[in-house]
């Protein structure tokens, strides 16, 4: 019995075992239905951000803009204004006592336009020119701007007298009625 060779064991079943390496069909079919739910879920958002990029620019440039309204004006002890020019599709920072050559204005992208302002609870302007007064204190009169973006979307973008910075919110947002920003105890 010494001299026998022990035979390896066959295994009884054999399902799902091949010689061939490699993916079934059916697995293959599985990952691929994986890969895509997870694109669903991730493209809304990635396309909001990667369409919009004229939005987020003139978000950019609005947010630029008052905060350098209220830097002029506390450095220079001046008030001014920033100017909306709704059917020119600019804003203009206009400080008082300073020559032309100190005013900036800046146009929206293209895509992206105005729907109107707001500087109180009773009226949205939706033509002409708006002005945003600016304090010698940096305070910046509240408003609510509505921007149309590339989609046609509407945008609420808030501009409160303390802050800086713009809030924006989608859709419409009536002014005063902006959702306070959650604290902290």
């Amino acid at each position: 019995m010494a001299g026998k060779a022990v035979k390896p064991a066959t295994p009884m079943c054999t399902a799902g075992k091949s010689n061939n390496p490699g993916f079934t069909l059916f697995e293959l079919v599985v990952v691929l239905v994986v890969i895509l739910a997870l694109f669903g879920l991730v493209a809304p958002q990635m396309g909001s951000g990667i369409l919009e990029g004229g939005t987020r620019k003139t978000l950019r440039l609005l947010s630029g803009l008052t905060g350098e309204a209220r830097n002029r004006a506390v450095v220079s002890g001046d008030g001014g204004r920033v100017v909306f020019d709704l059917e020119r599709r600019a804003v203009r920072l206009e400080m008082d006592g300073r020559a032309e050559a100190s005013d900036v204005e800046i146009g929206l992208p293209a895509g992206v336009d105005f729907a109107g302002v707001a500087k109180d609870i009773r009226t949205t302007q939706i033509e002409g020119l708006v002005e945003l007064g600016v304090h010698p204190s940096g305070m910046l009169e509240p408003a609510m701007i509505y921007l149309l973006d590339e989609n046609g979307a509407l945008l609420s973008v808030e501009v409160r007298a303390f802050e800086v910075g713009l809030r924006v919110f989608a859709g419409r947002v009536d002014f005063g009625d902006a959702p306070l920003p959650e604290t902290t105890p």
